[in-house]
């Protein structure tokens, strides 16, 4: 039988051992015991490779690690950086730790199971995973109230009351929150645009708008990336994108495309996208040329009055700003060093200013960055977090921008960011927000109100 090696650039053999490390995957068992972070210093096993099995085994299963949450102790003096708390065995079942709320609830999982993440991550009990607990693992959706679990029992419908009802209108404190629309299937895209918000959901073997109308039938592609412009949406993949206007032919545009990532955006009045190494837009009778890019490397996003864009060729990024409705680029942003591999970005805008997030992984860990620029292309403020560390800047996506403030959704409500002598400081938290919003939602900041957007509901939040 032949022997395919994949990824051998971090095997060990023999005496060769490997000194490369992922702070997510890593066994702590193998690193000095009293650090301040994961140090390698004992080679790599047979048994620290099912660890790291049994980690991607839970983020699969929960879309979390076993370290994730916000480790919150009374006591002042058990604090630890969040980078020890594998070292101190802090895991996710510990009493003081907050749960994600974008996680699965880890309660719709075999006892057996949750067992045996306990010996592994908090007994340090080192073993080649058991199969018998994938093999009897059955998933099953409760015909009541739609949960999908591995238990015998829905574990929703055993901890709820039965004549538990949610409320369209709630209000809490200063918070007045107004369900405004639901759907058992998946919210899969949502934009403000000219002050109304549109989105795109999905219900069985068809995509609807957000007044009912069919998109198109048939299955979800997981690759297809969606935007919508006024009454038209946009399916993009790979190097294409289709354009549906009800009542019209559909329209196919040719992009370039990073990956399996075709590169376009819009806003209310029009496409913008990059084709052979041109940034285009519509104009009055067809595509119009904006400016010269990088093919097949340059992301845009665009705002109401401009746009941003970012190519990397190396270790260099080169950014550029342009307007939403003139020619001409301003490449001549200078932008902090974006070291290590680019893994995601995005962009929020208000007419003066735009916020650039962008992900990169470095040396194991995974880094999100903010970016303040005016429309010019001048970073005005910056701010960097690890993922998942509970900061407002520890997911990616998700803010949205009014005036020279964003705001972020986070597990304890929305808080606000300001710039403040070249930092990006949280200046107001709203605490009334906390029940009705969490890290993975998406924010839009529409007039006096704000519009909270899920994968299944849209709430209308009113703060007084």
């Amino acid at each position: 039988m032949a022997k395919v090696l994949i990824d051998a650039d971090s095997f060990q053999f023999g005496r060769f051992l490997c000194r490369v490390f992922t702070a997510r995957f890593v066994d702590p068992l193998l690193c000095v015991p009293d650090a301040t972070q994961l140090v390698l210093h004992r080679p790599h096993t047979t048994t620290s490779d099912w660890y790291a099995y049994t980690v991607m085994l839970m983020q699969c299963l929960l879309f979390v690690g076993p370290y994730g949450g916000i480790y919150r102790p009374r006591h002042p003096a058990h604090r630890v950086p969040h980078e020890a708390r594998p070292l101190r065995r802090i895991t996710i079942f510990h009493p003081e730790v907050q749960y994600p709320k974008p996680a699965v609830p880890y309660g719709t999982l075999p006892d057996a199971l949750l067992h045996y993440w306990h010996l592994v991550f908090e007994q340090d009990v080192r073993e080649p995973f058991p199969l018998s607990l994938l093999d009897t693992l059955h998933w099953q959706r409760c015909a009541r109230c739609g949960t999908a679990h591995a238990r015998s029992v829905c574990p929703q419908c055993a901890s709820a009351a039965p004549a538990t009802v949610k409320e369209v209108l709630t209000r809490r404190g200063a918070v007045t929150v107004q369900r405004l629309f639901r759907t058992p299937g998946l919210i899969l895209y949502a934009a403000l645009q000219e002050g109304a918000l549109h989105w795109l959901y999905s219900e069985p073997d068809q995509v609807r708008r957000e007044d009912g109308t069919v998109v198109w039938h048939g299955a979800l592609d997981p690759q297809i990336h969606y935007r919508l412009c006024g009454k038209a949406t946009l399916l993009g993949k790979a190097g294409q994108v289709i354009t549906l206007v009800p009542g019209h032919t559909p329209e196919r545009l040719s992009v370039d495309s990073a990956g399996t990532q075709p590169l376009f955006d819009t806003n209310a009045r029009a496409r913008y996208w990059t084709a052979q190494g041109q940034l285009l837009r519509d104009g009055p009778w067809g595509p119009e040329y904006i400016g010269d890019v990088l093919a097949g490397q340059t992301h845009v996003w665009v705002g109401t009055r401009f746009g941003f864009g970012i190519y990397r060729a190396g270790e260099l990024s080169v950014a550029f700003v342009f307007a939403a409705e003139r020619r001409g680029i301003n490449d001549t942003v200078r932008l902090p060093p974006l070291r290590g591999q680019w893994l995601d970005a995005t962009c929020v805008f208000t007419d003066a200013h735009g916020w650039f997030f962008v992900a990169t992984q470095v040396q194991g860990k995974i880094v999100h960055q903010c970016l303040q620029l005016d429309s010019q292309g001048h970073v005005e403020a910056t701010a960097q977090a690890e993922q998942h560390d509970g900061s407002w800047l520890g997911t990616l996506h998700g803010k949205c921008a009014a005036g020279n403030c964003i705001f972020a959704p986070t597990d304890d409500g929305i808080v606000r960011l300001e710039p403040r002598h070249g930092q990006l400081v949280q200046t107001k938290v709203f605490p009334d927000t906390e029940p009705f919003v969490d890290s993975s939602c998406h924010l839009f900041a529409g007039q006096q109100r704000m519009y909270v957007v899920d994968r299944h509901e849209i709430r209308v939040l009113t703060i007084t």
